[in-house]
């Protein structure tokens, strides 16, 4: 058998073995594992493909990944997810649909997305850790269990909503450029929102909050405080308020021309009931 002879059996037999493995699974391409649609968007990993532990890349095909968007149960068996080489994205959404007890997801690390503003994520309960980059403008975290947050370098947070968690303290007093804050069902007993004079919507919802000094924040035009241990609330400040709610029996100091709406016990409860499940 002459050498070039013996060199072309080789490169067959090789493409042979490689399509008969290909079949069986045994390779698989970055297509075969991630779904990325015509707006960039990763809508689909298939796990059992992957495994639990998922490398995302920079891209799939020629289609550079700039938003992941996972929502369905099926992504309960993540178990890490690892976003560093998406150099290009701007979204992230994982919202596992239902709370979940085999989600084994615990920490998800933005700090390396730099061009990353928009960050939510929804009934993940391992989630315990979570870091962002300086950038980003909107966080919304929903039904985890995170109870510390740095947020401190985000000078450019507009959004940040957290319901539903062990949440403890958090210092916005960095966050200058805030729009909207709304915390429902956390355990942060303090909030200090005096160095915020864009802030217009305030929301505190289920804790134990006993006061609040909304005076610094001349922007304000809506302001819930209810479910909560708040007694007194002082609008003298606050010319622009359109909507405050309260619990039953809070004392407003200060002339307001806002529409006031005040929570009894029954309604609290009723509400708690019907957004169980949410």
């Amino acid at each position: 058998m002459n050498k070039k002879y013996l060199a072309v059996t080789i490169v067959m037999l090789s493409c042979v073995i490689l399509v008969a493995l290909s079949s069986c699974n045994l390779i698989t391409t970055d297509k075969d594992r991630f779904y990325v649609d015509e707006d960039n968007r990763l809508k689909m990993i298939d796990i059992e493909k992957t495994g639990p532990d998922i490398v995302v890349p920079e891209k799939v095909g020629d289609n550079v990944i700039r938003r992941i968007s996972l929502y369905d149960r099926y992504f309960s068996k993540i178990d890490t997810i690892d976003v560093s080489n998406v150099s290009e994205l701007e979204f992230f959404k994982l919202n596992l649909l239902y709370d979940s007890n085999y989600s084994k997801l615990k920490r998800l690390d933005f700090s390396k997305n730099k061009k990353l503003r928009d960050v939510t994520v929804n009934k993940t309960k391992a989630l315990e850790e979570i870091t962002f980059n300086e950038d980003c403008k909107s966080i919304s975290l929903y039904n985890t269990s995170v109870k510390k947050l740095d947020l401190k370098p985000m000078e450019k947070l507009k959004y940040f909503d957290y319901f539903n968690g062990p949440l403890e303290s958090i210092d916005l007093s960095d966050n200058t450029n805030l729009d909207q804050v709304r915390m429902k069902n956390a355990n942060v007993k303090t909030v200090d929102i005096k160095t915020l004079k864009k802030l217009k919507y305030f929301i505190y919802q289920g804790g134990p909050l006993e006061e609040i000094d909304i005076s610094s924040n001349p922007e304000l035009e809506t302001v819930k405080v209810f479910d909560s241990n708040v007694k007194v609330l002082d609008v003298s400040n606050n010319p622009k308020l359109k909507r405050i709610e309260v619990d039953e029996g809070t004392e407003i100091v200060g002339e307001t021309n806002a529409e006031i709406i005040y929570w009894t016990k029954e309604e609290i409860e009723r509400v708690k009931e019907k957004s169980k499940d949410n």
